[in-house]
């Protein structure tokens, strides 16, 4: 939980500063596609929602791909107890790295100051949504995950049998994981007997252990 506040911080308050000061100054530079081009500013938000979210997918999938990216975000993956406060168990240097990415992102696309707040808000729920330990209804979940990444989905990406890590990288939309083909679905009773966590570290590691963890061995 100690980790979860730092990241929170980091990730959400101090980082959300930040991304909107980019977006400023890409504004004032005249930087990036949308400060280039002229549209109508419902369809500049939602492609930039849009965009930042396949960004976000290409990092999570980064993480994962990379072997000197993976021991920062398996932090994350070492809570075998999926919840909300999963959603804020992030490393503080995946933070970090994060935090570069969509500063580039917010250039490259020329993102404007209140879309980079809109999606900073939309992450921090989805996140959350799609970590929390709760069932929805099935019809619900069918018709959510048309579009979206559902909590069921998502649990998936956590189980700690091999391969399952390698699917389901999305956090808002799941048209990323389809177009990639690492979309995986498994039925109620799969999904709830599915042991979560990384292999060989300890789910239950206090603050110290768990910034130490990028550096530490895992244990046979």
């Amino acid at each position: 939980m100690s980790l979860g506040v730092i990241a929170y911080a980091l990730g959400r308050l101090a980082a959300g500063a930040a991304m909107v000061s980019v977006a400023l100054l890409a504004q004032e530079k005249g930087w990036g596609l949308f400060n280039l081009v002229s549209w109508p500013a419902w369809a500049e938000l939602l492609l930039t929602l849009a965009l930042l979210d396949g960004l976000i997918w290409a990092q999570h999938w980064a993480f994962h791909a990379i072997p000197w990216l993976w021991p920062l975000h398996r932090v994350h993956h070492s809570d075998a107890a999926l919840d909300v406060t999963t959603a804020w168990r992030f490393h503080p240097g995946e933070v970090i790295v994060s935090l570069l990415v969509k500063a580039i992102g917010v250039v490259l696309f020329g993102a404007s100051p209140a879309a980079v707040v809109a999606f900073a808000l939309l992450l921090a729920v989805s996140a959350m949504f799609n970590h929390a330990h709760l069932r929805l209804p099935l019809w619900l979940d069918r018709v959510l995950s048309i579009a979206i990444v559902t909590p069921d989905a998502h649990r998936v990406h956590h189980g700690i049998e091999a391969g399952f890590d390698r699917t389901n990288f999305g956090f808002f939309l799941n048209v990323w994981d389809r177009v990639a083909g690492c979309y995986r679905r498994l039925d109620d009773a799969a999904t709830d007997a599915l042991p979560l966590g990384s292999a060989g570290f300890s789910p239950r590691e206090r603050l110290l252990a768990l910034l130490a963890q990028p550096v530490k061995k895992a244990k046979p």
